[in-house]
């Protein structure tokens, strides 16, 4: 089921507790079934009618995806009058801005610390977690095995440790991003209009930020969600102003390109002082490293709390989840990254460079 989920072109190996990937090159494929999107999205009203109270998280170091999935969730649970939060945590968040914007315009009480999660749980409780499967990529990892109910929406290729025992695992790997899952589910959970302006606009953001202003993995399906956001009263003007950067993050966007140097068609750029935005910026800098002729895919590396971290991206010929997940990492075949704890950069750097090499060899 693993293999399938993740393209098909795979064989997967079990030795002992964990699992070895072989293959996995291609890229995942749209699937247009708006029967299926119609069942889904009437099941999740059923399961939302039926819950107490409902918890709404993504994943860890949230970005405009995680956060705006999560904002047009709220709101569908807001049209059934059910009682509902989004477990954030602010100072670790790639999506500053759109929270700042949800204050703005939304009941910021709406948002809890996942210090504070805990204290919401009752023995109908739904959670919902989005743009992850993995339990331990998200938000609160420890409210998974504390809620009973939990529903799963997400768009990556499905990895060791996803989710299991969920009301509901609605899984499209090849959907551009978990934005556009949700604004599909936004159009036939109710016959009446479930989402305003704001949430179309932070849906839309989130569309924007996977496929790269509709550059990668934007099939049909996903026009056919921007044009529904978009009638909906999203705000394109809106949603570029929340990816600008103040001058001295423009700054250390361009120094870590101005660093990058190139090893086997990817440029690898490391990022030794640790400043305050350093998540956003290094993956920025990696989006802006494609545009470099000749380069496949881009690795960051960058030093944060004490840790090592990657972030990879690439234009699909070279899969980066396949080099992530070789070190512990995961994320998409375009956009994935690491963590490789407390090592030097040196280490790190030569660590990358072997996974670049087995990845080749592999082919």
């Amino acid at each position: 089921d693993m293999a399938q989920s993740r393209g098909g072109d795979q064989v997967a190996i079990k030795k002992d507790t964990e699992y070895v990937f072989y293959g996995g090159v291609s890229a995942g494929f749209e699937k247009r079934n708006k029967v299926r999107t119609r069942l889904i999205a009437k099941t999740i009203a059923e399961i939302i009618s039926d819950c107490d109270n409902v918890l709404i998280m993504g994943h860890r170091f949230s970005d405009f995806d995680s956060f705006g999935s999560c904002i047009g969730m709220l709101s569908i649970v807001d049209h059934f009058q059910k009682p509902a939060h989004i477990i954030i945590n602010d100072k670790s968040t790639l999506a500053g801005p759109l929270i700042e914007a949800f204050r703005a315009e939304r009941d910021s009480s709406k948002l809890l610390h996942p210090s504070k999660a805990e204290e919401e749980i009752t023995d109908n409780t739904l959670l919902i977690v989005t743009d992850t499967h993995k339990q331990s990529f998200t938000e609160c990892p420890e409210l998974i095995d504390k809620i009973r109910k939990v529903m799963v929406i997400d768009h990556h290729r499905k990895s060791v440790g996803y989710i299991e025992d969920t009301v509901m695992f609605y899984h499209l790997p090849g959907s551009s991003s978990a934005s556009e899952m949700v604004a599909e589910i936004a159009q036939y959970v109710d016959k009446d209009p479930v989402i305003g302006r704001f949430e179309a606009t932070a849906l839309l953001s989130g569309v924007m930020l996977d496929t790269r202003n509709f550059i990668l993995r934007a099939g049909v399906r996903t026009f056919e969600a921007a044009a529904y956001l978009r009638s909906r009263g999203a705000n394109t003007v809106e949603c570029k102003k929340l990816f600008s950067n103040d001058m001295e993050l423009f700054r250390n966007r361009n120094s870590i390109i101005d660093m990058a140097y190139e090893y086997r068609k990817c440029a690898v750029s490391c990022v030794e002082n640790e400043f305050e935005g350093i998540r956003l910026v290094t993956s920025q800098a990696a989006d802006e490293m494609l545009n470099i002729e000749g380069i496949k895919a881009s690795f960051v590396i960058f030093a944060q709390n004490g840790g090592i971290n990657i972030s990879a991206r690439s234009y699909g010929e070279i899969n980066v989840q396949l080099i992530m997940e070789s070190l512990g990492g995961g994320g998409h075949q375009t956009m994935s990254a690491c963590q490789l704890g407390e090592i030097s950069f040196e280490m790190a750097e030569q660590t990358l460079k072997k996974a670049i090499d087995d990845y080749y060899d592999n082919l």
